[in-house]
């Protein structure tokens, strides 16, 4: 899936808001904060902010979640926008915002940490602005200068299992899980749901992180 990932459009102009159209985004913006930290529980304090905004052509705002599971959650809250004509393409089971974790342990503050979690997340935000990103699907995100591809594969995130709705909508958080280039090669053999399995008989699912040895 997918080849080319980079490019998200910037916007070419300014586009001036009116109270009105600021009020409705701030209101948007807490009812979907409030409905996340229902699925996730609460919002750590630290947020992991971009000098340039997404919509700008920038990275990704990282927020963090560590009560639902063990380790950190990072979550996205830049893809469902108040205007639908905003949002990237639904994919069969709606807009979504993404989601990766680390395992316990892990250092979320850590440099080289955020900056694995954020090139996983921006190219797949970037691409969903193009074409529909399913859960069980998986991707290669292309390396830099002769790097190899980093392997994806995605799924639906429910881990307290409370619906993720709001403002009478209902969305859900997609999962992006890096793994192994063997992983990927099974997974897609077999299929993404097998892997999983395999993930989660070995106790590193939902986690990226490419330090553990492969499970095939």
């Amino acid at each position: 899936m997918f080849g080319w990932l980079f490019g998200r459009k910037k916007k070419s102009e300014e586009i001036e808001y009116s109270p009105e159209d600021e009020a409705a985004d701030t209101a948007f913006y807490e009812a979907k904060q409030a409905a996340l930290e229902r699925t996730l529980g609460p919002m750590e304090d630290t947020v992991l902010h971009s000098i340039i905004p997404f919509a700008m052509g920038g990275a990704l705002d990282l927020y963090y979640f560590t009560k639902c599971i063990p380790g950190t959650v990072f979550a996205t809250q830049e893809l469902i926008m108040r205007e639908k004509s905003d949002r990237p393409r639904p994919n069969k089971l709606g807009y979504f915002e993404l989601v990766a974790c680390i395992p316990p342990g892990a250092d979320r503050s850590d440099e080289k940490q955020t900056s694995f979690i954020q090139q996983i997340l921006n190219p797949i935000a970037n691409y969903a602005s193009q074409a529909k990103v399913n859960p069980n699907e998986t991707a290669e995100i292309p390396g830099d200068d002769g790097e190899p591809s980093l392997p994806l594969i995605f799924d639906r995130f429910d881990p307290k299992h409370v619906p993720f709705e709001f403002n009478n909508e209902k969305f859900h958080l997609l999962l992006c899980i890096a793994v192994h280039h063997s992983e990927l090669a099974y997974a897609r053999e077999n299929s993404t749901q097998d892997l999983i399995k395999l993930l989660q008989g070995a106790g590193v699912y939902p986690y990226s992180n490419l330090d553990r040895p492969a499970v095939v």
